[in-house]
């Protein structure tokens, strides 16, 4: 049986949190000799071997252009001795049409339902809806990131396949505990400045408007206070423009940064901020307790549970001055300790219940 893995990473980037948890599943098959096949368009990533590599582009594709060369992909699969993993409900539908989808897991990170409903109409949003639910009925089982994910969509869009509950997990081996003055030293970072981090993509989702309205009001109240985005989106003129109009100082923009680096960003800032409309389980928030970083977060996805146990992290109302009182909380914690407190939730852990899962399904 071998297990075909599906994203295209010219779309999602190389450091997305759907890349670096399919690295971690990578690690984990190859750990339990298990046959997989990664099928993507033309980057391949260092987890992965040649052998268990499949390009169907040899350039960036859009994510329509990748869904046209998944149908003709399904023509050439043996769907009788193979499962499919999927990250998106839509993926599904070329081996639908070719009928080479017996085998099918989808992992549910969030409800993108959502981010169609803010940006369209309420006719195309019930069109997208009902596409999405014909799409997750032809899954076999689904892997849900929370429980209260898997509970809107059991009790919203009434799906009744098996699904599991399975937090996105974190790799302790990818964040070595580094200290924070040879982390800003390596960074060039001062060691007196007080560092905000955000990572993700800047989109409407994430919300870094927020982030940003946040930062103003704290930097009024504090001295030498940085804020460091780590990503890039749509939304990056946007906010560039927001932050010259109105004047803030010291945002800086890092961009993309490899999976080997972001350790050191999670190690040098002072607190991670979470202002997310809505997700799964965001992978950055345990990489930044597994970092010993303190996190203030809206209340999504399973943040509350990961968090609750560690005293020093916040959940903040997403406007200005509730974030802001939190992360002075967070700010005034010493000698603050997480690693140990999220071991639930490694990448073993989640290896062990996901080989568990497919060979249920086989």
């Amino acid at each position: 049986m071998t297990i075909y893995i599906i994203e295209n990473y010219s779309s999602t980037g190389e450091v997305s949190g759907i890349s670096r948890y399919n690295n971690t599943l990578f690690k984990i098959l190859n750990t339990n000799d298990i046959e997989y096949k990664f099928v993507s368009s033309y980057f391949k990533p260092e987890t992965v071997s040649e052998r268990n590599f499949i390009s169907i582009s040899n350039k960036k594709i859009s994510n329509i252009r990748f869904f046209l060369k998944l149908f003709f992909f399904s023509m050439r699969l043996n769907s009788s001795n193979s499962i499919l993993h999927l990250h998106h409900p839509y993926k599904i539908y070329p081996f639908y049409l070719t009928g080479k989808n017996n085998y099918s897991i989808l992992t549910v990170h969030d409800d993108q339902t959502l981010n169609f409903k803010r940006k369209h109409n309420k006719f195309f949003y019930l069109l997208y809806k009902t596409l999405t639910l014909f799409c997750l009925k032809r899954f076999s089982s689904l892997v849900f990131d929370n429980f209260s994910l898997a509970e809107k969509f059991n009790k919203n869009i009434r799906t009744y396949q098996k699904s599991y509950i399975l937090n996105v997990p974190v790799d302790f081996g990818m964040f070595p505990p580094i200290n924070k003055s040879d982390a800003r030293s390596q960074l060039k970072a001062k060691i007196n400045d007080k560092i905000l981090l955000f990572v993700g993509r800047l989109e409407l989702q994430k919300n870094p408007i927020l982030a940003i309205d946040v930062f103003k009001k704290i930097s009024e109240q504090l001295n030498d206070v940085k804020l460091w985005i780590v990503g890039m989106g749509s939304l990056e003129k946007e906010l560039k423009h927001k932050i010259e109009t109105e004047n803030i100082k010291n945002v800086e923009f890092k961009g993309s940064i490899s999976q080997n680096e972001i350790n050191l960003y999670y190690s040098a800032a002072d607190v991670f901020i979470l202002t997310s409309l809505h997700e799964g389980g965001p992978l950055t928030v345990k990489e930044a307790l597994v970092c010993n970083l303190p996190v203030v977060s809206t209340d999504v996805g399973d943040v509350k549970e990961v968090i609750e146990v560690i005293e020093g992290c916040y959940i903040a109302e997403p406007q200005v001055d509730d974030f802001v009182n939190k992360i002075q909380l967070a700010l005034a914690v010493n000698n603050f300790e997480s690693r140990s407190k999220i071991e639930k939730y490694s990448a073993e852990n989640f290896g062990q219940r996901i080989v568990e899962i497919y060979n249920e399904i086989k």
